[in-house]
């Protein structure tokens, strides 16, 4: 069979046509309810965007049973089926994450091995199964941004090369190897246990063996490690981490913020008194700047989140904790990209195709109701001037469902506006529990009979 091409290209507009049907799953990030501050369902209508459910269908479907079929139907989307929110948290073992969505979805050995072939993302199996959930609304008033799991950062192998020793009255290292560092980058020297960290930038890259840094170490080591991290992998977690001490965690570079409005920094620890700090630099930049703490997030099961405010931009992110009781773990790090939506409604925003004028009537001929939810539609509501400075003052009209026509409407005009020679349409669409589209973009009708 074929191996399918799979997207995981979030789509930021929904599919109008075919109305989107809720597949109710239960999160503690994902279904956190901001106007009670409790975990909650994810699914309910004004807590998401409502195309992660397309998506993830879609996404499903892509993917096919070792016998080529596709994997789910219709009845799987319809709502009220629930999934413990035990088998979804971002860390949690993925057998009982794949058993508890059913035996509907993809060999587990199919998806970790289309995982790997990823080329966009360092992903471990646990982050394409975060990619199945990748999105939450996040309302400000109006429905104005979303955010999306693009980028689960402890997916990155923690330890990169062996050091092996340094250079009597030089700047430089020995290392096992030096595939896969880079000039310019920072790195963490620490000791083989994970202890006593140590920050270094890479100048030049000499051998296939040897680096050299911009200054010599300031902790004598025979051997030890250089890496992204002085954090150990937690044997017992996908993408769980152990500190026996003070740590430092810098990211690879990462471009997941490049194209949002801007971002937040999650770290999920076990409770605890620390001090901790977060710091980006910018793509071109040698400057670290202090990533704004938010306010954090306490669990039942004992773990922390710790948030930070991150701004748009291709960068590399700096950890620092300092003053914990050791060991300490540290369950996951993500990068949440947050992307203004240009849209504010759950209907389509409608479209003008022609007009035309009779009898002093004036028929509009405009796009079909499309609606996310599948809510009938009310009325549709249209406003005329002779002026395209149109506002609130302007002639306006309500006409209801029943008396429309495949999206076209037709009213009489007053006389003032029945003898203008042009005339600035608009239109827009509600449902029947008081959802109003956007206004379609101002259509010019001119009459050259007039």
């Amino acid at each position: 069979m074929p191996e399918p091409q799979i997207s995981f290209a979030v789509p930021c507009e929904p599919v109008w046509d075919e109305y989107i049907r809720q597949l109710a799953i239960t999160d503690r990030v994902l279904g956190y309810d901001p106007l009670t501050g409790e975990d909650g369902p994810s699914n309910i209508q004004w807590l998401q965007l409502g195309n992660r459910t397309l998506y993830l269908r879609k996404f499903l479907e892509t993917g096919h049973s070792l016998e080529g079929h596709h994997a789910l139907k219709d009845k799987d989307f319809k709502p009220g089926i629930n999934i413990p929110e035990d088998r979804l948290a971002l860390d949690h073992g993925t057998k009982d994450l794949y058993t508890a969505i059913g035996k509907v979805m993809l060999t587990a050995e199919e998806l970790r091995t289309r995982a790997d072939m990823m080329q966009d993302v360092s992903l471990s199996f646990s982050g394409a199964m975060i990619r199945l959930i990748p999105l939450s609304q996040e309302y400000s008033g109006n429905r104005s941004a979303y955010e999306l799991f693009t980028d689960s950062v402890t997916s990155m192998h923690f330890m990169s090369t062996k050091l092996l020793g340094e250079i009597d009255g030089d700047e430089s290292l020995d290392v096992e190897s030096t595939a896969g560092l880079e000039t310019g980058k920072s790195y963490v020297v620490c000791d083989e246990d994970g202890g006593r960290p140590e920050e270094v930038v890479i100048m030049s890259i000499l051998t296939d063996r040897r680096i050299r840094c911009t200054e010599r170490l300031h902790i004598t080591r025979d051997s030890g490690f250089l890496a992204a991290t002085n954090l150990l992998a937690d044997p017992d977690s996908l993408t769980g981490a152990v500190a026996n001490g003070d740590f430092t965690y810098i990211s690879k570079e990462l471009d997941v913020l490049a194209d949002a409005s801007s971002g937040r920094l999650i770290v999920c620890r076990y409770s605890g008194e620390i001090t901790a700090t977060a710091e980006y630099r910018l793509a071109g930049s040698s400057v670290w700047r202090t990533a704004e703490p938010l306010p954090g997030r306490e669990y039942s099961d004992g773990t922390v989140d710790d948030n930070f405010a991150l701004p748009q931009g291709t960068m590399t992110i700096r950890l620092r904790y300092t003053g914990g009781t050791y060991p300490f773990k540290v369950r996951y790090i993500v990068v949440r990209p947050v992307v203004a939506v240009t849209w504010i409604e759950d209907i389509r925003q409608p479209e003008i195709f022609s007009a035309s004028r009779h009898d002093g009537n004036i028929t509009i001929r405009g796009s079909k109701y499309g609606t996310l939810y599948g809510i009938p539609i009310a009325y549709m509501e249209a406003t005329v001037s002779a002026s395209v400075y149109m506002g609130d003052d302007d002639y306006s009209v309500t006409i209801p469902a029943e008396d429309m026509e495949d999206g076209s409407i037709t009213f009489p005009l007053p006389p003032e506006l029945a003898d203008a020679p042009a005339l600035y349409l608009r239109i827009r669409h509600a449902d029947t529990e008081g959802s109003v589209s956007r206004w379609s973009d101002i259509y010019i009708h001119m009459d050259p009979t007039v």
